[in-house]
């Protein structure tokens, strides 16, 4: 349910380091008509037996599974799926941790797109047990998830940097990105406050544009 490849290797593999029977297991599966396998991929018959079984877990089990898949994947450095499954997996602050996703979502804005890059930005933020970088990288993910079209998750993110303590960069360019949104998809009044309020708590670049957008 974890497994974000799809490859019926990686989970086989995954089941080899949880110390299961992985053969047994995945016809196991697919004799009670859990599980479909379609060549080298594997997935479930309906969405809703995904989210079943993810219901079912604890939330030590996930853990545990995030921790032998991103183990799988450890061969792989460069893996968006294997940062993933290790932060997962951790159940605390992790600098590292927190810059391989910075990494991976720099990677994903590219490869995958915006929305899996807030994701990874989100995540990052919550993991590096810094308040000024997971002010900054909270607004990041709302950045992204406005370039992603996501205005509810944008407006969520946002709220997160301006209702934490970061310093007013991180505060700015959250206003800037909330400005932007209102300007585009909301109230074009509301959006002069936000960027003028912007503009005043930024500087170089990012209060320029704050200032081109407050043109426009």
């Amino acid at each position: 349910a974890l497994n974000r490849s799809g490859t019926s290797a990686t989970v086989a593999a995954a089941l080899v380091q949880e110390g299961k029977d992985a053969a047994a297991a995945l016809d196991e599966a697919q004799d009670h008509w859990v599980l479909e396998n379609h060549g080298a991929e594997i997935g479930f018959r309906h969405p809703l037996l995904r989210t079943s079984v993810l219901d079912l877990a604890t939330s030590a089990q996930q853990r545990s599974a995030h921790r032998a898949l991103a183990d799988v994947l450890a061969a792989d450095p460069p893996s968006l799926a294997g940062t993933w499954h290790r932060a997962e997996a951790a159940a605390g602050p992790d600098r590292q941790l927190a810059q391989d996703l910075v990494y991976a979502a720099d990677l994903s804005r590219t490869r995958q797109g915006y929305a899996a890059a807030s994701a990874a930005m989100e995540r990052a933020a919550l993991l590096v047990g810094d308040a000024a970088l997971s002010a900054d990288w909270m607004a990041t993910a709302a950045e992204d998830a406005m370039l992603a079209g996501d205005g509810a998750r944008t407006t969520k993110l946002v709220a997160r940097v301006l209702d934490g303590p970061g310093p007013p960069r991180a505060h700015g360019r959250a206003l800037l990105t909330l400005g932007m949104l209102e300007e585009y998809a909301g109230s074009v009044p509301y959006a002069t406050e936000l960027l003028a309020s912007a503009a005043d708590r930024l500087d170089g670049e990012h209060r320029t544009r704050a200032l081109a957008e407050l043109a426009l």
